[in-house]
């Protein structure tokens, strides 16, 4: 029997199949065309929304109890017999495909035309990786029947239902099966997971309906099950419907979450790959809603509307094509976005001894409008521009962009460019000071001057207007600078015109802009250390035992304190004043590495994620 609903179930109307064999799979590619299958390899097609029906030719007499369609041409049938079908032309002719077994095969989901995957009696799942040519054989460590498969957003995730309640899931691509207690040992039939892998719903004998809730505790906001250490952006509010969280992971996945409610606003946004460096977020000049910009571990760069997830633009490195073009090997620096110049800057970072490139596109609408070492058209210039791992920062009264990189054949390694209008992406001065992977940081509110950490452990204080490190031991700005060119010395913990190489600046400096220790500087360094500097150089303090793997720290001065994640699955508070640690939280079961924070200020909430791919919340209000 086929039923058939125009009204949103609220009425059903029986069709004519023209068959009497129990029908078990139907497949819908539109409103219009549909296949059916059954018993006796029965195979049916419509192109009149279920008004007439075609018997087709399956070449089998198996039963066939499941149907996928990758596309209008190209679908699988799935039966008795370990039997599989496949067709290249719409069904007009279906052609048997070796499944390598004989258990009955009951459900099939595909990720895409070449990767599909087969579960039935037996605890059986298959997997292709070539469009069905050859199949194998999943270990799964069950033998009950399995009924339903679900692959929601990739290849990645799946979940799959059977006898018994049984539930399995995965979130290598079927490397592994993990079995999880769905609380009813009824038959499972059906499972969905329409926004995301995380959650689901799994239908089943005597009326069952089963509701995968996490284990999560109350401090986790969300769990991609992905590994991600970007730190979360806030679009913050001061009504908590309003507030969102943006976290990425490692499967390219953006996610939009309800900081009360702990689900997506939206479906996830899929991007080319890994999501880097926290994404700014923000209105444009004239625009009612925010945009998100994203970079990616692939090259490719991104503009998503804020309030519903949907694509504005994607970075295009050639103007004469049409976008989604990578720029580079990878863009590790998060973007940077001047709203006043309606500009978005990404920084790449090539493989070792390859040129890079900065872009400056529109920030509405994504058109090229120049490149820092090339041209909109496509080509790369002869300037030696190493690696770029840190965001750049932008002066928009100035009109400068600064950024640093890692040294290419002896070039420079600190970069002030033209951002404006009449020699946009020319250098205006540039400075070897060492290899620099870490952001830089304007040092005052003045814009005089700017912090610069490098790969051996030095810190310099570089005037914005000639890149002269400026350092002065008896003043604290730029203006009474006179004498030899100094740094600060993470080997001795003071200036000087000569530093032996110490632990590197793993993370850009973190300026204090108000309280009590307004002026001073925070860092961390790869050996775990944290520091706190004053402006003219001197140190304050420096943690008198190293935090393994130091996150960026996140500085809160009106609690004093400082928040940095670390590699041991902790999560500290230390106290700004003296550097002394105030209390740590262990996140989680505490095995997964921890990100760098960030702060709600409105709702005095602290978000940080795992290496595990989870984004966890913490209340910091008294």
């Amino acid at each position: 029997m086929l039923l058939k609903t125009t009204d949103g179930g609220l009425s059903w109307t029986a069709l004519t199949s023209g068959t009497t064999a129990a029908l078990r799979a139907l497949a819908l590619l539109d409103a219009l065309t549909a296949f059916a299958a059954g018993d006796g390899g029965v195979l049916l097609k419509t192109t009149n929304g279920g008004t007439s029906w075609t018997a087709l030719t399956s070449g089998t007499a198996a039963a066939l109890r499941a149907l996928r369609f990758v596309d209008a041409q190209t679908g699988f049938a799935a039966g008795d017999g370990g039997t599989i079908l496949k067709t290249s032309n719409g069904g007009t002719s279906w052609a048997a495909l070796s499944s390598g077994t004989a258990a009955t095969l009951r459900a099939l989901a595909f990720v895409d035309a070449q990767t599909g995957y087969a579960a039935g009696d037996n605890g059986t799942i298959l997997k292709t990786t070539n469009g069905g040519t050859s199949w194998s054989t999943q270990t799964t460590g069950v033998h009950g029947a399995l009924h339903s498969l679900a692959f929601p957003l990739g290849g990645l995730h799946g979940t799959a239902v059977g006898e018994g309640g049984l539930v399995l899931r995965t979130t290598n691509g079927g490397t592994s099966w993990t079995q999880e207690s769905s609380g009813t040992s009824e038959t499972l039939l059906g499972v969905t997971l329409p926004a995301d892998w995380t959650m689901g719903v799994a239908v089943g004998a005597s009326g069952t309906v089963v509701r995968r809730i996490p284990p999560w505790e109350p401090s986790i906001l969300y769990d991609t099950e992905v590994a991600s250490l970007a730190p979360p952006t806030i679009i913050p509010s001061a009504v908590m419907s309003q507030r969102v969280a943006f976290t990425g992971n490692n499967s390219g996945w953006l996610y939009a979450l309800s900081p009360t409610a702990r689900v997506p606003r939206y479906s996830p946004a899929r991007l080319a790959d890994a999501v880097q460096g926290r994404s700014p977020v923000g209105p444009l000049p004239g625009e009612s809603f925010q945009t998100l910009y994203a970079a990616t571990a692939s090259g490719l760069g991104y503009a998503l509307n804020a309030s519903t997830g949907a694509l504005r633009w994607t970075t295009d490195g050639n103007s004469g094509l049409a976008g989604n073009q990578p720029l580079g090997t990878a863009l590790v620096a998060a973007p940077v976005v001047s709203p006043t110049r309606n500009l978005a800057f990404f920084a790449t970072r090539n493989l070792t001894g390859a040129q890079n490139r900065l872009f400056a596109f529109d920030a509405k609408t994504g058109a090229c409008r120049w490149v820092l070492n090339g041209s909109c058209a496509g080509a790369t210039d002869t300037l030696n521009l190493g690696q770029i791992s840190g965001s750049p920062i932008h002066d928009a009264t100035a009109r400068k962009l600064f950024l640093t990189s890692t040294s290419l054949s002896g070039g420079a390694t600190v970069w002030a460019v033209d951002a404006g209008d009449a020699t946009p992406g020319t250098v205006s001065w540039s400075r070897n000071l060492g290899d620099s992977d870490a952001s830089p940081t304007l040092a005052e509110t003045t814009r005089t001057s700017l912090y610069v950490g490098t790969n051996s452990g030095r810190l310099h204080r570089v005037r914005t207007a000639d890149g002269v490190s400026c350092w002065s031991t008896t003043g604290s700005g730029c203006t009474s600078f006179g004498g030899s060119e100094q740094a600060f010395c993470t080997a001795t913990d003071a200036l000087g015109t000569a530093c032996a190489a110490g632990s590197a600046i793993a993370s850009g400096v973190v300026v204090l802009w108000s309280g009590t220790h307004t002026g001073r500087l925070l860092f961390a360094t790869a050996d775990g250390h944290l520091r706190l500097l004053n402006a003219d150089g001197t140190l304050v303090w420096k943690t008198t035992t190293p935090i393994p793997g130091a996150s960026l720290p996140l500085a809160i001065p009106e609690r004093d304190s400082l928040f940095v994640g670390a590699t041991d699955g902790k999560l500290r508070e230390l106290s700004l004043t003296t550097g002394a640690v105030l209390s740590t939280q262990t996140v989680g079961p505490g095995t997964a590495a921890v990100g760098s924070p960030t702060y709600d200020t409105r709702a005095a909430m602290l978000y940080v994620g795992t290496s595990t791919g989870v984004l966890y919340r913490y209340n910091l209000s008294p």
